[in-house]
């Protein structure tokens, strides 16, 4: 298993920071807890999605920030968008992109 339990915390919130073009974003927030052994695979298929994003329709930025324990012991990473809608697309794309990675992962 990749992750140390089967979830995946998120949050989208409606109100961002402006960008230079004055535009107000929306920004989803993900918290995952990875098991230590499996931080090399969750970082390549991190890197994978995180290509998928940057074509995303309304994708302003993305800031990924490992663990750093003791501090900080889970992954986040930040998503900015440009529209509440946007972002609710990517997040339903990237549940389903998580759940068929848990799959595979264990072989369902």
């Amino acid at each position: 298993m990749l992750l140390d339990r089967d979830e995946l915390q998120a949050v989208i919130g409606d109100r961002g920071r402006r960008t230079d073009q004055g535009q107000m974003t929306v920004s989803i927030v993900t918290q995952t807890s990875v098991r230590p052994e499996r931080s090399e695979d969750f970082a390549r298929w991190q890197g994978e999605t995180s290509n998928m994003v940057s074509s995303f329709p309304g994708f302003v930025e993305q800031r990924l920030m490992p663990p750093n324990p003791p501090l900080q012991v889970d992954w986040v990473i930040l998503q900015k968008f440009a529209t509440s809608e946007q972002a609710q697309a990517w997040f339903r794309s990237l549940l389903t992109a998580y759940t068929a990675a848990l799959r595979e992962i264990r072989g369902d």
